[in-house]
């Protein structure tokens, strides 16, 4: 048993162990050639991005969208329970799928080990394409760890909901509780909506190990404006090594401020190492991190022991204290 649960711990890649030089600045057009050009997909303009704070916002706008859906519904997340908002998403997919609109959803076997086989089954008969990824089979448990984490939802290839929400036993929630499960989340149309849609079918039924779909915006995100986007997946092999080579880049070709916010913030030396020299060449560095409200303690005081540095170079240290930060 321990050697096959051996690869679950292993990782294929290599990852990036020199300083990132600083070839462009944030604004340069180049730079956001070469990102395209290196860590894969361009960074496309002229989205319209609104960032809800919580479920209150963002789980009617999701059921509204839904709703209106003429053409498809693409649904694909790491934690779905039965419950009130289980239940409020399965209606609404239903009452589509039941009018013609093509209807998936992927659900990652794990994290949506709480969702009753009935509510399964009600969608199916729908005729809603539930796919679960990767089940526990005698043959997979070397890659039990290999998981969809994404949080995504594209309505007729125009309307993307992505972020760290997830759908789960309680309600909405109401501002302030832990019911929310996320506190920024993007609501994204056009272009950066469609490669979204294109990451899930690149999956088919059996999606990237560990995968994870992340929003790149730029600049500073406001509750409701046009951005340039950048549409990543992360895949079992080159993907966290990809996104992490993003973000050196990104940091370096800073030139005012970062804002990092992170439900675990755990940076390795390299990360450190060019966080406090954006710092300390005049950049403002503020970090915002989960209080007591957390779904890993470890990662919380791990993450404290990794402060030293980045507050002796002058980067602000924000904790989150109203409700879980994710």
């Amino acid at each position: 048993m321990a050697i096959m649960l051996v690869p679950t711990f292993r990782t294929p890649e290599k990852e990036p162990r020199h300083q990132v030089k600083r070839l462009f600045d944030i604004k340069s057009p180049q730079l956001k050639r070469e990102m395209g050009a290196l860590l894969g997909p361009a960074i496309v303009s002229s989205n319209l991005v609104q960032a809800p704070e919580n479920g209150d916002d963002i789980f009617p706008s999701m059921l509204a969208a839904i709703a209106a859906a003429q053409r498809t519904i693409t649904l694909e997340t790491y934690i779905y329970w039965s419950g009130t908002v289980g239940e409020q998403f399965a209606g609404v997919l239903i009452e589509r799928a039941r009018a013609e609109v093509r209807t998936h959803v992927m659900l990652d076997w794990i994290g949506c080990g709480k969702i009753s086989p009935a509510l399964v089954t009600r969608m199916k008969h729908a005729g809603i394409e539930v796919e679960q990824y990767h089940p526990l089979r005698w043959y997979t448990l070397g890659t039990l760890n290999n998981r969809t984490h994404r949080k995504v939802l594209v309505i007729d290839g125009r309307v993307g909901f992505t972020g760290a929400w997830k759908l789960r036993i309680n309600g909405a929630g109401t501002r302030g509780t832990a019911n929310t499960g996320g506190t920024c989340i993007s609501r994204l149309r056009d272009r950066s909506s469609r490669r979204c849609r294109q990451h899930f079918w690149a999956t088919g039924s059996r999606p990237p190990a560990m995968s994870c779909t992340g929003m790149t915006i730029s600049p500073r995100c406001r509750r409701r404006a046009l951005r340039r986007c950048r549409c990543s997946s992360a895949p079992p092999k080159g993907g966290s090594d990809s996104t992490r080579l993003m973000y050196l880049t990104a940091i370096t070709a800073a030139t005012r401020s970062i804002d990092i916010e992170a439900a675990y913030f755990i940076p390795d030396p390299l990360m450190i190492l060019e966080l406090v020299g954006a710092c300390e060449g005049g950049v403002r560095i503020r970090v915002l991190l989960p209080g007591k409200h957390t779904d890993s303690e470890t990662a919380r005081i791990a993450s404290k022991r990794e402060w030293g540095p980045l507050l002796r170079s002058g980067a602000e240290i924000h904790v989150y204290q109203p409700t879980m930060l994710h």
